[in-house]
């Protein structure tokens, strides 16, 4: 007849919902994230990832350059008296921090080399898995860049460049540098990290 007809499908429907200004009604699943935002949302993690990785290479930078500089500064010197309690030294350790088995016989270099190579991958690993987790990616990332540090000292040099000594009188504590300060540092952060998650 010529009556009005019946709506046939869904396709019907959506022509005349765009006539009419509404939106039609889907059947279909809705995705309420847009895949642009999905996108941006995936994007974050690798960017903090990043902030944490360039935190550590600014530390083992710092490291580098504060030894040049002592390097250029004490030229033929070794000892620079600062106060009674304090000396900046040129030493040359190949040994692990602190001059630990500096004394070796030589076989300590590329063990050292390899261990840090190995914990440099493995730190980087923690901190892709833990970028969410402030407290802990910082104490991470300080030793990512203080075992870098020491590490491009090892392979450029063949040992480690320190040049900060405390004493008290004549008892000395071995001598260190930045990279090794920052691991330090890195690890109290680790360990106070540990003791407020338990709480």
């Amino acid at each position: 007849g010529y009556g009005p007809h019946p709506i046939q499908n869904v396709n019907d429907a959506g022509i005349i919902g765009k006539m009419l200004g509404s939106t039609p009604t889907s059947r279909e699943p809705v995705d309420a994230v847009p895949p642009i935002s999905r996108a941006k949302a995936s994007s974050v993690p690798m960017r903090r990832f990043l902030q944490w990785v360039l935190l550590g290479l600014g530390v083992a930078l710092l490291d580098q350059v504060s030894k040049q500089a002592i390097i250029t500064g004490m030229g033929t010197a070794t000892l620079y008296r600062v106060n009674a309690f304090f000396d900046l030294v040129l030493a040359h350790n190949e040994g692990a921090a602190f001059s630990l088995l500096a004394q070796a016989g030589g076989w300590q270099r590329g063990f050292f080399s390899a261990v840090a190579l190995a914990a440099i991958i493995f730190i980087g690993m923690l901190i892709f898995k833990h970028q969410e987790e402030p407290r802990f990616c910082l104490g991470l990332a300080l030793i990512l860049g203080g075992a870098l540090g020491n590490l491009v000292d090892r392979l450029r040099l063949g040992t480690v460049t320190d040049f900060i000594q405390w004493h008290i009188g004549n008892a000395y504590w071995p001598a260190f540098n930045l990279a090794d300060s920052a691991i330090t540092l890195g690890v109290i952060i680790l360990l106070w990290d540990g003791l407020r998650s338990r709480k």
